[in-house]
Order: C-alpha cells, then structure tokens, then sequence
C-alpha cells in the first residue's frame, strides 16, 4: 500500500530524467517551423538536381549536333513547371523569360541567370517576346501577338500585294510564305504581319483587312464587272477574279476591294480565311 508521504518523497527525489524528458518537447508551433524549413530545403535540393538534368541534357544535344527543343513548342502560353531564366540582354519586362534550351542556344553569351524552378511559366523566347528572334521556335509575329503592331523588320511582297502596297509581312513569313517571290526589305516599322492575318495565304483579297475602310494600294477598274466608275478591286481580285477580263491599273489609290465585298458581277471567287 503505497502512503501518501511516499509519494511526496519519490516527488521530491526525482533524478531530473522527467525534467529532461519534458524540456526535450518542442512546443507544436517550432516543430512545424522546423518540418516546413525540412521540406522547403528538400524541394531546393530537388529543383536544383532537376535544373541540372535538364542542363546537361541540353549540353549533351548540343554537343552532339542535336537541336534542343523550346518548351514553347509543346506547352505554348500553357503555365508548366520548368528553370526559368532571365536575360536582361533581350527581355525587358520583369515577368519575361525563357527555357533552358533557348538560354543555350538563342542567348548564349548574353546577360543571363537562374531564376527559379517555377511552377508555372512558359517560354517567352519562344512566344517571340525577346528582342532577337528565338531560333529553336521561330513564329510569325502575328500568330505569336495576334493583330497588334509591334516594331519589326517589314517586307513588301509585290507578288501578292502589287507594286505600293501598304500590306506586307514579317522576316519569318517574308523566309518561309513568300519564299521565292518578289520581296521588298522595308525599314523596321511598327506594323501588323498581313501574312498571318490571312492565315499565311497570299492570295487573299485585302478586304480582309480593310473592311470598308478606304486605304492607298493598288487599284483596278474591271469593264466587264463593274458598272461604277469608283468601283475596284484590289491586286488580289486582278489577278484572280478577274483574270482575262478588261482591266485598267488606277495606280496606287485610297480604296477599298469592291469585288471582296460582294460588289463584283461575277462576285469574288477568292474564299475569306
């Protein structure tokens, strides 16, 4: 039978083992400071290792004479976990970046480094975004920004357009769409990629891009076709359209494509894109 001053006196004798045992107790809040420290350098060591794979990966194909590929190329503007790197040479925003790939290829010797392994970005090389143009995801300007003008290098494609036309193409689309035809290099210009607007068909009828909106190219007059004498069409509609008939160059005049609006007797056989 255990007395009640026995348990007093064991109380008072204690040899300090439960002290220790009750100090070695972290409160909750510092044990989960110190899990979240634990994870927070695990995921570090993690992106690191993985930085490095995708690094020499790329070293290994280019030296192999392998082109690497931009992430821009399969995910798009779709947000993906990648290193993210920036380049203080081509990007001016603070949010803009690129891939691994383009940091090896499109800018290297520039101004670059690490940002992070981010879990969501895409490549801005390969969006166009950067200064000089990415050359693991070349696009044409309109395709990459949609119908906005941005400075560029600009061409003149008499072949499509005529000769004085306003309308004309990106460096890309000048390479790959025109290949082959009668190219003008203008200065570089704020302008809108013509090509990519008309879903990189050259021949498309410019009422496409003006509407009713009067603009200064190449006109013609069609006797066969048009009863009025302010009627036209655009090169396009010419040579298309109206191939074989009575037609008179007007020169280089503010206009608008009666033939793409409908306007035309035998009506514009040049589909819209």
């Amino acid at each position: 039978m255990t007395k009640l001053c026995d348990i007093k006196s064991n109380m008072g004798n204690t040899d300090g083992k439960e002290t220790q045992a009750v100090r070695g107790v972290q409160p909750a809040r510092t044990q989960n400071r110190i899990e979240q420290q634990d994870a927070a350098l695990i995921q570090e060591r993690s992106d690191h290792i993985r930085v490095l794979v995708v690094e020499r990966t790329i070293v290994r194909e280019v030296e192999g004479g392998q082109q690497p590929t931009c992430t821009y190329s399969s995910s798009k503007t779709q947000y993906v976990t990648q290193p993210f790197y920036r380049c203080r040479t081509c990007f001016k925003g603070d949010n803009e970046g690129c891939c691994a790939a383009c940091v090896k290829v499109c800018h290297a010797g520039h101004n670059v480094y690490l940002a992070d392994v981010v879990g969501g970005a895409f490549c801005d090389c390969g969006l166009a975004a950067s200064l000089n143009p990415c050359k693991l995801s070349a696009k044409c300007t309109h395709d990459a920004y949609g119908p906005k003008s941005r400075m560029q290098p600009w061409f003149e494609c008499t072949t499509c357009w005529g000769e004085g036309s306003p309308f004309g193409c990106c460096e890309l689309c000048a390479k790959e769409c025109h290949k082959g035809h009668r190219l003008r290099k203008q200065e570089t210009s704020l302008s809108v990629c013509d090509c990519g607007l008309n879903r990189h068909r050259g021949d498309v009828c410019t009422f496409n891009a003006t509407k009713t909106q009067g603009v200064r190219q190449p006109f013609y007059r069609c006797y066969e076709c048009f009863s009025r004498s302010d009627q036209g069409c655009c090169y396009p509609c010419a040579m298309r359209c109206h191939d074989g008939h009575a037609i008179k160059p007007l020169g280089v005049v503010e206009s608008f494509c009666d033939c793409g609006k409908q306007g035309c007797v035998v009506s514009c056989k040049i589909p819209q894109p």
